[in-house]
């Protein structure tokens, strides 16, 4: 067999017009912008053919993939895509065209030279408008973003196979995946590129929307201060990835789907962490992060009583007074190799984890105020000289710099 013989006319224009015909009768939740619909399909069906091997003989069946994209209007989410083999769809027709979990089952080379690789139908789409292997947290840079689109993919093979015996969701990609991947690529090259919206000349940036949200927590705070008691039924910590998470949803990705822009990159969640403190103590009355029930994870055990205790904020009062004597030291393989002398004489260590957070370096004065000496045994490296520079002029601050010695 040279031709695949399909049961319609196979000439493109009128291809793509049954494929829209058959939209427009379905009819979807979205509206759709049929004028600007772009179909293509593999170059040409006579000469796409897949090797089967059967009695050690080479059969070559014929075979064509297709694919419709029509763009959304006013939609400023991700392209839906309904995938299809032979003319019908199945409720898990998204696993068709999807390879493995732990393998790339499409791999190509862009038209910029550059070899690209992808798990499925979106991600072949994702990497192809970036040109480039973007992780799934990644952004499509801006210049790049194509319109989101109702997309329509349609497998036309003899003998398609399938992987897991006979339940037909999920084919075996290998005779198919560059020139599908290939096709794919020649058709978002000619889907329109997003339309921009310029923000608002008020809008502050990520760093205002922060101040905002932490001014209402702020202002939540004082107006019941029983969300910081731990016995109250409304007691409500937060801890720095809930600071994150409300400001993703609540003011990140509203502006993000009005404007469609990126305010979310990948370094976003790390930048926005780092500056909880300070934005917490330009509010009014100046406030500590801990004031407004946002809480680090602590980084810090201490090795008292042959037990470990996290230093956490609430536990700072009770831990100062366990013992006269305490040494923080950065590495927690030394304590582990010389917890026994704290067994034995009532020594307690500290393991800072190689930096001084906020809640260990709040123990010191602490445990100082209950009549305790405080040994600090670090390595002399940047790190530790920083860590210790804010330590000692806070203890000068409060005159307590005499009691506490380093080694």
């Amino acid at each position: 067999m040279s031709k695949l013989s399909v049961p319609y006319d196979n000439k493109v224009r009128k291809r793509k017009d049954a494929l829209i015909a058959r939209v427009k009768q379905l009819g979807t939740e979205f509206e759709l912008d049929f004028n600007c619909a772009k179909y293509e399909r593999t170059k040409d069906p006579k000469y796409d053919f897949k090797d089967l091997i059967h009695d050690n003989n080479v059969i070559k069946y014929p075979w064509y993939f297709e694919i419709l994209a029509i763009p959304i209007k006013n939609w400023k989410g991700t392209s839906t895509i309904i995938s299809g083999v032979n003319y019908s769809t199945s409720v898990n027709h998204q696993l068709y065209f999807k390879a493995d979990k732990y393998e790339h089952g499409y791999s190509w080379f862009h038209r910029n030279g550059i070899h690209l690789q992808a798990r499925d139908i979106e991600e072949i789409l994702r990497v192809s408008a970036a040109g480039a292997d973007i992780s799934y947290n990644d952004n499509i840079p801006l210049n790049k973003q194509r319109q989101p689109c109702l997309i329509i993919a349609h497998l036309v093979s003899q003998r398609p196979e399938y992987k897991f015996g006979y339940g037909k969701s999920t084919l075996k990609l290998e005779p198919y995946s560059t020139k599908i991947a290939e096709t794919i690529e020649r058709l978002l090259k000619r889907i329109p590129l997003q339309n921009r919206v310029k923000l608002s000349k008020e809008y502050k940036g990520v760093t205002a929307n922060l101040d905002e949200l932490l001014q209402k927590r702020w202002d939540v705070v004082r107006h019941n201060p029983s969300i910081l008691d731990i016995y109250s039924t409304d007691y409500d910590p937060w801890t720095q990835s809930t600071v994150w998470y409300h400001l993703r949803e609540e003011y990140l990705l509203p502006i993000e789907r009005m404007y469609g822009i990126i305010l979310i990159k990948a370094n976003t969640r790390k930048d926005v962490t780092a500056m909880i403190n300070e934005r917490c103590e330009k509010l009014k009355g100046f406030p500590r992060r801990e004031e407004l029930g946002i809480f680090a994870s602590p980084r810090a055990t201490m090795y008292v009583d042959r037990r470990w205790h996290r230093v956490d904020i609430v536990d700072i009062p009770e831990l100062a007074g366990k013992g006269t004597d305490v040494v923080f030291i950065e590495k927690q393989g030394v304590v582990e190799i010389i917890k026994y002398l704290a067994d034995i004489y009532g020594i307690a260590f500290v393991n800072t984890q190689g930096h001084f957070a906020d809640y260990p370096r709040d123990l010191v004065p602490r445990i100082i105020d209950e009549g305790g000496n405080v040994v600090i045994l670090t390595d002399f490296d940047c790190a530790a000289s920083i860590s210790l520079s804010v330590l000692l002029l806070k203890m000068y601050i409060k005159n307590l710099s005499t009691k506490m010695a380093i080694a």
